[in-house]
């Protein structure tokens, strides 16, 4: 059958104009989710979602980070993501309108947090601020971000904790069967070290903590996920002995948060000051021992708990070395005022 032929059939017609009328539907959807629908100014005004928005607004992922966009992370990439989204988006209107509940909105699946951009080197990365953690090996294996970093750009709103994240996901793997369960030292480093007294950036004696087990078990003390290990603090100690706990805990938040401040300030006087000499050279190389320092402590998380001792050592040597640090920096800012006004 001839081209003409063709078009004189009413069926292939009917089917050449559906097809134009499927095409220009979807482009349609595609670029009114990509400029219209994306704008935050529309999301809020179609959905129940002043909490997440104003959350993510004061996020680590907030708008200038994200572009201002919410299909950076709700949407997948590609021609057909948009489009998707589109259709999930009639849905929602139609919740909005005749449902009972609002729909729970969802990130992409799966969420693309390693695009350029942004995380793009976390498929190599074994760093966490608390845990260690080999973030390729759980996304080769086909695991969305979102699975331990539940909520993370709306941290204010509904977040699931890191612990019940844990209880509910990673112990399907790490049963003892597939993945061991009770070797806590794979992810939890940090604390071993500090229960060890081992691998300190300074010169600090090695204090082994009262705590410290040959096998790790951890578990002596963090019985379980839901409460704090202190509630069996008093298997062990006396009442006075868990006080004191309690009111070192206030003095190591307190201590902590004024070193922070600290190496903050020194930070930003480092950006506007550019020293030379040995004098200069030696405070920077103690500014990047404080740093190594207060990291150690902080990824520890353990308030003192895991090694006392050694913890309040290292905050003592930490207010003395920052202090010395802040002491030059705002000297030799002052000295070389003094020497251009001359």
């Amino acid at each position: 059958m001839k081209g003409n032929e063709l078009l004189k059939n009413k069926k292939t017609r009917l089917a050449i104009f559906s097809s134009i009328i499927v095409i220009c539907f979807v482009s349609f959807l595609w670029v009114l989710n990509n400029y219209v629908l994306d704008r935050p100014s529309f999301c809020t005004s179609c959905h129940l979602i002043k909490l997440p928005y104003d959350s993510w607004q004061k996020s680590q992922h907030k708008p200038e980070y994200t572009k201002n966009s919410c299909n950076v992370c709700h949407v997948q990439k590609g021609l057909i993501g948009p489009i998707k989204a589109s259709f999930y988006g009639l849905q929602n209107t139609y919740t909005y309108f005749f449902g009972i509940e609002e729909d729970d909105i969802k990130a992409a699946k799966p969420v693309y947090c390693s695009r350029k951009g942004c995380h793009e080197q976390m498929e190599k990365s074994m760093d966490g601020k608390k845990i260690r953690v080999n973030h390729g090996l759980h996304m080769n294996m086909g695991y969305s971000c979102v699975i331990c970093h539940d909520r993370v750009a709306h941290e204010e709103y509904g977040m699931v904790s890191n612990l019940s994240m844990m209880k509910d996901f990673c112990f399907q793997c790490h049963n003892d069967e597939e993945a061991p369960r009770n070797d806590c030292d794979i992810c939890h480093i940090y604390q071993r070290q500090m229960l060890s007294g081992t691998e300190t950036p300074g010169k600090f004696p090695k204090i082994v903590s009262p705590h410290y087990q040959e096998d790790g078990a951890c578990q002596v003390c963090h019985i379980s996920f839901d409460d704090s290990a202190e509630k069996t603090c008093f298997e062990c100690h006396e009442e006075n002995i868990t006080r004191e706990f309690q009111q070192f805990k206030v003095s190591y938040n307190q201590s902590m948060n004024e070193i922070k401040k600290q190496i903050e300030e020194a930070q930003s006087l480092f950006s506007q000051i550019k020293g030379v000499g040995s004098s200069w050279e030696q405070v920077v190389s103690l500014f990047e021992m404080v740093q190594k320092n207060y990291t150690y402590i902080d990824r520890d998380a353990g308030q003192g708990g895991h090694n006392q001792k050694l913890t309040q050592l290292m905050i003592d040597t930490l207010k003395k070395d920052i202090q010395k640090v802040r002491y030059f920096l705002y000297n030799y800012q002052s000295y070389r005022r003094t020497s251009r006004n001359n």
